[in-house]
């Protein structure tokens, strides 16, 4: 499979006191709890793999941002694609290994049990055709 493109979330990894870690659409999140909107911020996530070997976790820019709040915050510092219209919320380094593994930075640092941990983590795809990644199933854009 190439990765390589725009990805959305399909379903997301949560643990359930009755069938431990299940994968949730982000409809079902939203009902467990209508109070908190992340899962409705989410449904507008794009993934870009893009070819120059990073991963960039895009959000739209909030309704009613204007031209100067836009220019504001890249003068802070925040990354706008698609003509300003997305703001990049994550560059994520990615590789293909000779074997053509395709594997990720996941930013886990430090140690387990004494041992290193590994950062890099592996993109899979999943038997359905998504795409795992970190822990969210992502579907083709």
């Amino acid at each position: 499979m190439k990765f390589e493109g725009k990805w959305r979330i399909n379903s997301c990894l949560r643990l359930d006191d009755e069938r431990g870690f299940i994968y949730l659409s982000l409809d079902e999140l939203a009902a467990l709890d209508p109070d908190d909107d992340t899962a409705a911020q989410m449904k507008d996530y794009i993934f870009d793999i893009q070819p120059d070997g990073f991963i960039l976790t895009t959000s739209p820019v909030p309704e009613g941002a204007s031209a100067e709040d836009i220019e504001g915050a890249k003068a802070n510092g925040m990354e706008f694609i698609e003509d300003d219209t997305r703001i990049v919320l994550g560059r994520t380094p990615w590789c293909e290994e000779e074997n053509g593994t395709v594997r990720f930075d996941s930013g886990v640092r430090g140690e387990t049990l004494g041992e290193p941990v590994d950062p890099w983590a592996t993109l899979e795809e999943t038997e359905d055709g998504l795409l795992q990644y970190l822990m969210y199933r992502l579907e083709r854009v």
